[in-house]
């Protein structure tokens, strides 16, 4: 199987500096166009939204990718397009002089996944990591709600750096009490949030600029997906741990490797991944882990009272209904 999720890119946050005083020439001249709301005044033009707030010298700029583009597939050949629908709107409202900064940008990759198969989804999720890098695992605010949140310890609220949200679209629909359209039924969606001090980071530590084209390329999503998903999820399909068995069985591993890696499967099923992790050392834990990632083997099995012997990965290319 292959693991080669390239996300869409859903929403974007950007900005261009202003001083004071061309920000009263944009007002003055905007008067028909312009809303107060509680980030300050807005201007609503062909798509985007531009927000004032006479305390910052910067122009904030909102944008839906998909109802910009009317179209649900954004990709790197998109990135120009906005750009210049942008540099529309913008000269349209006031000549701006800097070019658009890139302030935020969150992507997605939705999956239609049935209800038994969401329910077994969110029950091996709970096996899943406490913590990727600096992020820990929270998850849905009632018992009901299966999501699951990546934040730094600055807690659900974090507005600073990077956030993973894994939730079940259909679900956070309904407590909002939203209306739910037909490619919303039976969404899960794997969302990475990258916000300023993110975009910052990268800049000064990989040289990456904050502009629309470095995070639209399929390279970025691919490799963006691959290192903040995957080790979530884990690459491979998930099995009952005797169908798992029967596959490292009639593997042409060597007889010891077989008990070895059986072994990992029984004590992931009995625990999860941090408590089993903790019994190998890094070398022997990621060896392990790249055995059954060759044999299509998800180290989180499903449990035997389950209805469900296999569930296909959702970030595999074999999976059936993406929606990017």
């Amino acid at each position: 199987m292959k693991n080669q999720c390239f996300g869409n890119a859903h929403t974007a946050n950007m900005y261009v500096r202003a001083i004071p005083k061309t920000q009263s020439l944009i007002i003055t001249s905007n008067k028909h166009l312009i809303s107060n709301s509680h980030k300050g005044l807005e201007i609503q033009k062909n798509g985007f939204t531009f927000v004032i707030n006479n305390n910052s010298r910067y122009i904030d700029i909102q944008f839906d990718f998909i109802e910009l583009l009317k179209k649900s597939r954004i990709d790197e050949k998109d990135s120009n397009k906005i750009l210049d629908l942008l540099n529309s709107a913008m000269h349209e409202i006031h000549p701006f002089v800097f070019e658009p900064i890139l302030k935020r940008i969150d992507l997605r990759y939705d999956i239609v996944m049935q209800p038994d198969e969401r329910q077994v989804f969110w029950e091996l999720m709970t096996k899943t990591k406490e913590r990727i890098g600096k992020l820990y695992k929270l998850y849905g605010s009632s018992s009901s709600d299966k999501s699951l949140y990546y934040r730094g310890k600055e807690g659900r609220h974090n507005h600073g750096n990077l956030r993973i949200n894994i939730y079940d679209k259909e679900q956070q629909l309904n407590s909002i009490n939203s209306n739910i359209s037909s490619n919303e039924k039976n969404i899960i969606r794997f969302e990475l949030q990258f916000l300023n001090r993110h975009l910052n980071y990268n800049k000064y530590k990989y040289n990456i600029n904050k502009v629309l084209n470095n995070y639209l390329s399929d390279d970025s999503r691919r490799s963006n997906f691959n290192k903040y998903i995957i080790p979530i999820i884990y690459p491979g399909t998930y099995y009952k741990l005797s169908c798992a068995k029967k596959i490292i069985k009639s593997s042409g591993l060597t007889q010891s490797m077989k008990l070895k890696i059986i072994k990992l499967l029984v004590q992931c099923s009995q625990t999860n991944i941090d408590e089993t992790s903790k019994n190998y050392s890094v070398n022997t834990w990621n060896k392990y882990l790249g055995i059954l990632k060759d044999l299509d083997i998800n180290p989180i099995t499903i449990p035997s009272k389950s209805q469900l012997d296999e569930l296909l990965n959702p970030l595999s290319n074999d999976y059936k209904n993406p929606i990017i």
